[in-house]
């Protein structure tokens, strides 16, 4: 534990190089936190409901909520990258990424998480468009370190998807499950790849991370402090694990921000391009 920090649900780790610093959200309390060696936290207010942050290529933010995706400068301008493709009195985005090119990838789900209403999709000339389809929770997602397979979680059906991918245009090809999980065991959540291919995949319900190998084959487990895990990244080889305190325990450690020495680093991570962005889309 490296943080005691008790957040209603932490999520969407991330590491940012320029300030030495990891970040991640607080989705209930709309915030951003932020830590460093030396035990310093610090907090940034958001809107309501972001469920996914990253950095973008000027130094700033960008973030996806129900009203679509943004990008918040280094100065703290605010500007539409995407407009909404959802109605938010009945749907919300999930989590995303952002691929080696740049490029955010969000997904989406109704509230009533009504099975088969989910997606996956990306953001290309400011708009998103949808790449996968007939989900419920889509969640984590990433890509093998050769750029030619992206990976997903639908939560809810306890799948770890694999389809092909063409790096240079963002498209995809048709889709396969790769790894399943039995409720019994928890829920696949947040996500992240090694440099070997190996996936590391956060268990909501299991207090645990597992790492899948490219045989979809789990090989380690890391057990955490705390029974909703909901996501990792890396930071060297260093992994960092935030978890949830869906019942308002507020005890030591559940809700916090945890980290594993697990001797491999991650894929590289690439800065969310705003190139596309125009000051007329601000929201």
């Amino acid at each position: 534990l490296v943080a005691d920090t008790r957040c209603g649900l932490g999520e969407s780790p991330f590491w940012d190089e320029t300030t030495g610093e990891i970040a991640w959200l607080d989705i209930e309390a709309g915030t951003m936190l932020r830590h460093r060696d030396g035990g310093e936290i610090s907090k940034v207010e958001l809107a309501p409901e972001v469920t996914f942050a990253a950095m973008a290529d000027d130094g700033g933010i960008v973030f996806a909520d129900p009203r679509g995706v943004h990008h918040q400068t280094a100065t703290g301008d605010l500007h539409s990258l995407a407009p909404s493709w959802l109605d938010p009195a009945s749907a919300r985005t999930n989590d995303g990424a952002v691929d080696a090119q740049g490029r955010i990838w969000v997904g989406s789900t109704t509230r009533a998480r009504t099975r088969g209403t989910g997606e996956i999709g990306v953001v290309l000339e400011g708009d998103w468009q949808p790449r996968f389809h007939d989900l419920t929770l889509p969640n984590g997602i990433g890509w093998s370190p050769a750029d030619d397979r992206i990976y997903y979680v639908d939560t809810l059906s306890g799948t770890l998807w694999r389809a092909p991918f063409d790096s240079t245009d963002g498209s995809t090809g048709q889709p396969q499950p790769f790894f399943t999980l039995g409720r019994d065991r928890g829920l696949l959540d947040g996500l992240c790849v090694d440099e070997t291919g190996a996936i590391w995949v956060a268990i909501w319900g299991g207090g645990v991370v597992i790492r899948i190998d490219e045989f979809g084959d789990v090989t380690t487990t890391v057990e955490v402090g705390a029974s909703a895990v909901t996501s990792c990244a890396f930071a060297g080889t260093s992994l960092f694990i935030t978890t949830a305190d869906p019942e308002g325990l507020d005890r030591v450690g559940v809700g916090g921000l945890y980290s594993v020495e697990v001797g491999v680093g991650g894929v590289p991570i690439a800065m969310a391009s705003t190139r596309s962005q125009t000051p007329e889309n601000e929201p």
